[in-house]
Formats: structure tokens, C-alpha cells, sequence
């Protein structure tokens, strides 16, 4: 699996990339906001992604969905269940707000985007619908900031 990290939004934020080696399909974590450097790693790599999954909605973590979705429409956003309110309300973001998941995950759900099996771990307390992403055959643990 390919890794790439992109400070993002105003406080620069962690957004990750991933793919398997060999697809072009892709997966976005969490974009904190508009970024250059991840549009041109996409660009240049001839990546498509599929997919934004989001640790949990606050701004830092959202803020660049609407660029992604303008660049690629048909995306996929994908968020814990229980995040629903959090990312809807604008005030309990401290975002946007309006944002609504097309796939909405709960604990122990099992995913399989762009050849690259995960499982969600709900980790609440930063926010209520936090989750972790569980790459066991990369022995790798996307956590937001859980």
C-alpha cells in the first residue's frame, strides 16, 4: 500500500492518500481543506479517488471535501454513523456544517475500497462518532485525532 500525507486547512491538518500498489483508484482521509500539493500528487500519480473517509467532522478534518467533490463528482464521503448530527451542524463542527455522508459506517463494519480491506473501530470522546480505520495486513491504524 502507498501512503501519502498532506498538511491541509488552517491549521494543517493531517490528510493521508492511499492506494494499493497498482490501482488508481484511491482513498482521501480526512482533508482539513483545499490543497495544491494533494491535487498535484493525484494529477501526477493519475490517481482516482473514490472515496473521502472522514476520522471524525470537525473543520480541520472537512474543509476540503467540496473541492474534492467539485474535482471529482462522483466521490463517495464516508463517516461514522453517529457523526451525522456533528457534521450536519455547523456550530458543532466549527465548519461548514450541511455535510452529509453517502455511506455512513458503524463499529466493527468491515469496508473494501480500491483493494484495501479495513475495519472501523467507533473510538468515541473526541467527538461522539469518532472511528478509527484498522488496516490489519498493513498493520496500520488511521486514528484522526483519537
Amino acid at each position: 500500500m502507498k501512503i501519502a500525507q498532506f498538511p491541509c486547512g488552517f491549521i494543517s491538518a493531517n490528510c493521508y492518500v492511499i492506494n494499493r500498489t497498482g490501482y488508481k483508484s484511491c482513498v482521501v482521509i480526512d482533508p482539513g481543506g483545499p490543497s495544491k500539493r494533494l491535487e498535484q500528487y493525484l494529477n501526477e500519480g493519475h490517481l482516482l479517488p473514490e472515496y473521502i473517509i472522514l476520522t471524525h467532522g470537525h473543520g480541520d478534518h472537512t474543509g476540503g471535501i467540496d473541492r474534492l467533490k467539485e474535482l471529482y463528482p462522483e466521490i463517495k464521503l464516508i463517516a461514522g454513523k453517529k457523526e451525522a448530527k456533528l457534521l450536519y451542524d455547523r456550530r458543532m463542527s466549527m465548519g461548514q456544517g450541511g455535510i452529509v455522508a453517502d455511506i455512513n459506517v458503524t463499529d466493527n463494519e468491515e469496508l473494501d475500497l480500491c483493494g484495501i480491506h479495513m475495519k472501523i473501530i467507533e473510538t468515541p470522546g473526541h467527538t461522539p462518532g469518532c472511528v478509527c480505520f484498522w488496516y490489519e495486513a498493513d498493520e496500520l491504524l488511521l486514528s484522526g485525532d483519537t
